[in-house]
């Protein structure tokens, strides 16, 4: 009966045996398996195409078209988007909080220019590079504000017409302590 025992034990601990060796083993052929992106010491910065017009213009109010970009690398790292705005195309932008796919639709709640631009990021093997897209004008005018199809003038720059005043007349007799009503004819182009 001892040696059966025995035998059992041996048997059972050569089976653990192959099995801790064929876990070792497997761990051993993992690191071996090769990924497309193993080798690459820094990541590619993205190619940005920009998709949308760079200059648009609204109304207060209105819903504006998403501006958009394209990007793109070849070395199967992730990308990641990050728009921000300015108030001037030379200066300082800040992040918009949300903003992070490749499109943005610019607010238009209130008059005036911003400016956005969108920075892509492509992340690999826990490096980073990063590219720039061009800079987009969005333009909201007053709802008020209308082509009205005349040469461009400004209306301050517009000569006002003089008005004509007729049936003057210059000299008035009246006595002390009276009342005197002065009238006065006044025509514009013709009319009164």
């Amino acid at each position: 009966m001892h040696k059966k025992t025995i035998f059992i034990i041996s048997i059972f601990l050569s089976c653990m045996m192959m099995i801790l060796f064929s876990c070792c083993e497997t761990q051993k052929d993992e690191p071996k398996k090769t990924p497309s992106s193993e080798g690459i010491s820094n990541p590619q910065t993205p190619e940005i195409t920009t998709v949308s017009d760079t200059i648009s213009e609204y109304k207060v109010g209105d819903t504006a078209a998403a501006i958009e970009i394209e990007a793109k690398v070849t070395d199967n790292g992730q990308l990641s988007y990050a728009w921000s705005k300015s108030d001037s195309k030379e200066g300082a932008f800040t992040p918009i909080d949300s903003a992070t796919s490749s499109t943005y639709i610019p607010d238009t709640s209130e008059i005036g220019t911003a400016y956005y631009k969108c920075t892509v990021t492509n992340t690999l093997n826990g490096k980073t590079a990063s590219a720039k897209s061009e800079v987009f004008t969005v333009k909201i005018t007053d709802k008020d504000d209308t082509d009205n199809g005349d040469d461009g003038e400004d209306n301050e720059n517009k000569e006002v017409e003089k008005p004509s005043i007729t049936n003057e007349q210059k000299e008035y007799e009246i006595e002390v302590n009276k009342a005197l009503t002065l009238t006065v004819m006044v025509s514009m182009g013709g009319g009164q």
